[in-house]
């Protein structure tokens, strides 16, 4: 079965191209999936699906098989099969990256590439058996349009969130508990420094030095915290763990069983028509 879906993310294409191809990064903001180790360009998985009250989890690999810098094109090869037994899945998928040029925006990115986005176009070759594969072929690409709805969703989030963070670096030597609005710790006095240090206060001891002039309160200062440490965590809150298959085909399950019920009931009628002919026959004979 082969998909076409498009979804775009409010960065330049270069730097497109290597979050989309780092599996690290972009793992957490893809529904129901998460990842257990990475080698290079293979790595290793599970995603947990849900199709009504039947749970799958998919242990599987993926590998980039193919890149294309120049092109901005990669092709990766995908295979898994269900926990316990009840199905395997099988992917080939072709993504491909081009400039959508400025505009949108991205909410406090700054410097070159600013307001820019990439669209991504995404060719999957999909085979799967078991249960999923009896949804059909329509209900599933609705399916899996939804999930990479989903997923484009959470990476621009995460993508907004890290460039908000790189915009807005904490001072050096400081960190966020520093910049609250709480009172300031007072600086160590001489008897207090020598009693951490196992030592006594040297006599006659001044008054304690800023910190700017006192080395051992500058090398007890916290380090500083990453600025990029939170986008992980928060791209999870905005993609599910699970892959609700019937949550995300929601309209499409209407129209399917509209259409099965209208095939039924046309059925039934020409079933009922057919026997009050026949016996109408009979009555005349």
């Amino acid at each position: 079965m082969q998909m076409q879906h498009h979804f775009s993310v409010p960065i330049a294409a270069d730097e497109a191209w290597k979050v989309l191809l780092d599996a690290e990064r972009i793992a957490p903001c893809m529904p129901g999936a998460s990842l257990d180790s990475v080698d290079g360009d293979s790595f290793t998985g599970r995603v947990k699906v849900k199709v009504g009250p039947v749970g799958l989890t998919y242990k599987g690999t993926a590998e980039i098989v193919h890149r294309d810098e120049a092109t901005h094109t990669a092709v990766l090869r995908a295979k898994g099969r269900d926990s316990r037994g009840n199905g395997t899945a099988a992917a080939t998928v072709t993504m491909t990256l081009a400039e959508e040029g400025a505009g949108g925006g991205t909410g406090g990115g700054t410097g070159e590439g600013a307001g820019a986005r990439t669209g991504v176009d995404v060719l999957t070759e999909l085979d799967v058996t078991g249960r999923p594969a009896q949804l059909g072929r329509n209900l599933m690409a609705d399916v899996a349009g939804r999930i990479i709805g989903q997923f484009a969703a959470a990476l621009a989030d995460q993508l907004q969130r890290e460039q908000g963070a790189s915009a807005h670096p904490l001072p050096a030597g400081r960190n966020a508990a520093e910049d609250s609005d709480g009172p300031e710790a007072p600086l160590p006095t001489p008897a207090a420094a020598a009693a951490a240090g196992g030592g006594a206060a040297p006599a006659g001891s001044g008054p304690p030095r800023t910190p700017a002039t006192n080395p051992a309160a500058a090398t007890a200062a916290p380090p500083v915290r990453a600025a990029g440490a939170a986008p992980a965590a928060a791209a999870r809150q905005g993609a599910p763990d699970t892959v609700q298959v019937l949550g995300l085909a929601g309209g499409s399950v209407l129209r399917i069983l509209a259409a099965s019920l209208r095939a039924a009931l046309s059925g039934a009628a020409a079933f009922v028509r057919r026997l009050l002919t026949r016996s109408a026959r009979r009555h005349r004979a």
